[in-house]
């Protein structure tokens, strides 16, 4: 018994110690600081400075290929020399630049409405959370009253000099259910300092949210409407971006099936002991596509 009246005033010590109370007028101030400080929805806005840069990176063309070459023959009339330049250029064939693009359009849209659906279970999460924190908030009194009404009923018991049996039992009963609520309230305080803690985090602020913050009982007497508009539900966007990204990848392996084509000018310089000689022409390199 006396551990765990030391456990509660303990952790109630260190509640009221450690944080002192989040100024904030209603529950939407609370709403508004875990939208911006969320661990979660930062990490989901990360994500999407990422996907808008991916469209970008998949509408890069290939960079020009130079190659040098040159080479010395030693002749009896003397030494050759030979220098060789020539400037090639990829031409992707098959539409392989516009399906990396639409690949990237769709993991966008897919990583974006992914991160919108993390956003939403932070914000649930948060929200429970709040609501919970004000049900512990209203059970503490009540399970403490309780405990007071048990320990007079107690004392009361055990002030008497002569006990009979049934009031014997009694007393062990009561005595057993004052150590129940007293853990009770221990294991509710603590839940409200671990409550706070995470809360606390969420919003970015040292300080435990005020009674007058937190969330009203919600009135479910109210109908729910069934004309709800599920086209930008995110889970749904999420499995409709999806679909679209398996077909373009499918329309990238299609394209990637057509060879791509180097071409570009060249030139060769040729000197001798007694001749001098420039030749120009054009590369082209490419697959030959026979075992495919």
């Amino acid at each position: 018994m006396i551990k765990v009246v030391f456990l509660t005033f303990l952790i109630f010590g260190l509640q009221t110690s450690v944080y002192a109370a989040c100024n904030f007028s209603n529950v939407n101030d609370v709403f508004e600081k875990i939208k911006r400080h969320h661990p979660e929805i930062q990490v989901a806005k990360a994500k999407q400075a990422v996907l808008e840069k991916s469209v970008d990176v998949a509408s890069l063309r290939p960079n020009p290929e130079l190659d040098l070459d040159g080479n010395v023959t030693d002749t009896i009339d003397g030494d050759v020399y030979k220098i060789g330049v020539s400037l090639k250029h990829t031409f992707e064939v098959g539409g392989k630049r516009s399906a990396r693009m639409k690949i990237a359009e769709s993991a966008k849209k897919f990583g974006l409405a992914e991160a919108e659906h993390e956003n939403q279970n932070a914000l649930i999460d948060s929200v429970l959370r709040l609501h919970r924190l004000r049900q512990v908030h209203e059970l503490i009194p009540i399970y403490e009253e309780s405990l007071q009404a048990f320990n007079k009923i107690l004392r009361s018991i055990r002030s008497r000099k002569s006990l009979s049996p049934e009031q014997q039992v009694e007393g062990e009963t009561l005595e057993l259910a004052v150590n129940d609520y007293k853990l009770k309230v221990s294991e509710l305080i603590s839940e409200k300092l671990n409550l706070n803690r995470h809360l606390s985090f969420f919003i970015g602020e040292k300080c435990t949210i005020p009674l007058s913050a937190l969330p009203q009982l919600p009135d479910l007497s109210k109908n729910f409407s069934d004309n709800i508009n599920s086209e930008n539900y995110s889970k749904l966007l999420a499995a409709k971006s999806k679909f679209k990204l398996a077909e373009a990848n499918l329309n990238l392996e299609k394209a990637n099936s057509y060879p791509n084509i180097q071409i570009g000018p060249t030139y060769e310089y040729e000197s001798a002991p007694f001749t001098h000689s420039n030749s120009f022409g054009v590369a082209l390199t490419m697959d030959l596509p026979i075992f495919n």
